[in-house]
């Protein structure tokens, strides 16, 4: 019992630190994301932060879906890239 107690303790301990590291991150990404050129900066937010599907996005920005879906593919290695860049130390 004493050691459930102990691990209970030491996630709640981590819990804290995790969060911030996770709030750092998604900082981080929103800046990158920033840094893309239109459209793929609209379609990277509207996919992946609103999390619309590719017929809402394509009657949003007027755009044919698999033009959408490459556009988001080329600007998720583009950000990867950039994280690869200017984040050295991540891991992707």
């Amino acid at each position: 019992m004493k050691e459930e107690g102990k691990e209970a303790e030491s996630k709640v301990a981590q819990a804290p630190s995790e969060d911030f590291e996770k709030k750092e991150r998604a900082k981080i990404i929103h800046k990158l994301i920033n840094q893309l050129p239109e459209p793929q900066r609209s379609l990277v937010y509207f996919r992946h932060i609103e999390e619309k599907d590719y017929n809402e996005i394509s009657e949003l920005m007027e755009m044919n879906e698999n033009a959408i879906r490459v556009s988001i593919s080329r600007a998720r290695k583009q950000l990867r890239e950039m994280l690869q860049t200017q984040y050295s130390s991540w891991t992707i």
